[in-house]
């Protein structure tokens, strides 16, 4: 008899000590450190609502930039890539406004430091112009998160659309508190508003074929620095997408200035970004 009372006894305090923790994994908000956390301003998770702990587990690792694809459902707005995909469960308010409000109201009014913005890009995937009127409703509940009080300061959160841009709605709306999402055509514009435009981002494997494998072209070289000189001259951020996941590629839009990186690895690009500074 005494050893099965032993195993309980211990059993009960393995319970109580291991109950923080289980509750560190099913609410990862609970574990992010507010000062501590190390600034990423290269690092975009991509498609971040397919990570573990959507939004959480970039925040955790100090990722800048934050990427959700949105779908307007009835009066819904939810979070999936593919419309097969979409679930009542995963909305966008819940997944992404509400704990950015609730960071930004525990930490004097930012998400990381003083002037370290966080980018949310909002990738519209079902039809712009429908779903921009409810999303504007939404984001206004939201819009000391999104817009300073305080000319010359960036908000804590900067929300950026992409995918199936309104852009006509969002030009129009003197109230926005949305930028979009250009392209690299869009830099052609004589009237190019870097605040409407604050974000120029395009497919990397349009305009270059080196996968990262071998030494990069030379001709290739030149038109990236061309594009980032270009891109910076705007006063615009400058991003690809589809850009292969690994570190010689990751170096090379490091090196030349790219300012954000995608991956869906974010372990492997915090750990890049963090040892080459």
């Amino acid at each position: 008899m005494l050893i099965p009372n032993y195993v309980n006894w211990l059993l009960k305090i393995l319970i109580v000590f291991a109950t923080p923790w289980t509750l560190t994994l099913v609410h990862p908000q609970s574990s992010i450190p507010l000062e501590a956390t190390a600034y990423l301003e290269n690092a975009h998770a991509h498609n971040d609502y397919q990570n573990p702990h959507p939004l959480f587990d970039a925040l955790q690792l100090g990722f800048r930039s934050i990427e959700a694809d949105i779908w307007l459902v009835q009066d819904s707005i939810l979070v999936a890539h593919d419309r097969k995909d979409l679930n009542p469960e995963r909305n966008f308010e819940e997944m992404y406004l509400k704990p950015l409000l609730k960071r930004f109201n525990e930490n004097n009014g930012w998400i990381y430091s003083p002037n370290q913005s966080v980018i949310l890009l909002i990738d519209i995937k079902s039809n712009g112009d429908e779903i921009y009127p409810k999303l504007k409703q939404l984001l206004e509940q939201y819009k000391p998160l999104l817009k300073s009080q305080l000319p010359q300061r960036q908000p804590a959160v900067q929300a950026i659309l992409s995918g199936n841009r309104p852009i006509q709605l969002v030009q129009q709306d003197a109230d926005r508190l949305v930028a979009i999402d250009g392209r690299l055509e869009t830099l052609e514009h004589r009237d190019l508003s870097f605040h409407q435009f604050p974000l120029i981002s395009d497919n990397w494997r349009n305009h270059f074929r080196w996968n990262g494998e071998g030494e990069f072209p030379q001709h290739e070289k030149e038109k990236l620095i061309a594009i980032v000189k270009k891109t910076h001259a705007q006063g615009c951020l400058l991003r690809f997408w589809a850009t292969p996941e690994n570190e010689r590629i990751w170096g090379v839009l490091r090196d030349h200035g790219v300012d954000l990186i995608g991956t869906d690895d974010l372990d492997k690009l915090a750990s890049f970004l963090k040892q080459s500074k």
